[in-house]
């Protein structure tokens, strides 16, 4: 950061001096040679499948290097998601420049895991609109929690049982790319008559790329009688089971992690 005339000058320009000391110091640890040999450790070793667990049922979990997690542990517990989310900074003049520096700066440590970062941090606003009372059982809320705590935990498992939640995105399908106008995905009550926001619904359909497909979370777009929507998919449901609809055929082969 120290090394970035034009970086420094931009954040004070815009009112974000106030996380200089955060800069600084995140600066000095992205551009160290132990956290360098992390990054390069995350991409030398890609992910893997596991689809089955030991017991043979499905998990569909992506398993990453030990490296990877100390990157998303560092950019989250930074604020690179949730700084300029949380009550405290939200209406601070500055946040989002602060946030969006710190975001910079994970980038010139690793861009992979940048990819589940930010849609963290883009979902938070989407899955704000749900009001109160459509939010039956309290699960966005929970969620929001967890994407505003700043903490992070790689395991695979419920989001009540780690201190922190990500949130992936699945909206493409071969067959419309970028135009998602033509999805194929189909949402279907999951009680008849209950169709508005909060109600659940079933999601078939196949995606052809899911973004951070490890995540706790997935905002995925669905047909519905009234035209193309966006709901929330969890890897874990309210109750604490897996959701066996949800399965990764393959990971696609990409440059790194």
């Amino acid at each position: 950061f120290l090394c970035d005339p034009a970086l420094i000058a931009g954040v004070a320009a815009h009112a974000g001096e106030w996380g200089y000391k955060t800069l600084e110091r995140l600066g000095a640890t992205v551009g160290s040679e132990e956290w360098q040999a992390r990054a390069n450790d995350a991409n030398r070793h890609g992910p893997r499948l596991d689809t089955h667990d030991r017991f043979g049922h499905r998990c569909d979990a992506a398993a990453f290097h030990p490296a990877y997690h100390q990157l998303m542990q560092l950019g989250l517990e930074s604020g690179a998601a949730a700084l300029a989310w949380q009550p405290e900074q939200e209406n601070r003049l500055g946040a989002h420049v602060v946030r969006g520096t710190v975001m910079y700066l994970m980038y010139q440590l690793d861009p992979g895991m940048c990819c589940p970062i930010t849609m963290s941090f883009a979902a938070t606003p989407a899955l704000r609109q749900q009001r109160p009372e459509h939010d039956r059982g309290g699960f966005i809320a929970d969620l929001v929690a967890g994407l505003q705590s700043c903490r992070y935990s790689g395991k695979d498992c419920p989001i009540w049982d780690k201190p922190g939640v990500t949130m992936g995105m699945s909206m493409t399908e071969k067959q419309g790319g970028s135009d998602v106008r033509a999805n194929t995905t189909i949402a279907t009550p999951a009680q008849a008559g209950r169709e508005g926001p909060g109600d659940g619904f079933w999601l078939v359909g196949h995606k052809w790329f899911t973004s951070a497909p490890m995540s706790d979370a997935f905002l995925t777009l669905a047909k519905t009688k009234e035209g193309v929507s966006c709901f929330v998919v969890p890897r874990w449901l309210p109750g604490g089971a897996r959701n066996i609809g949800f399965s990764v055929q393959r990971l696609k082969e990409k440059l790194g992690d």
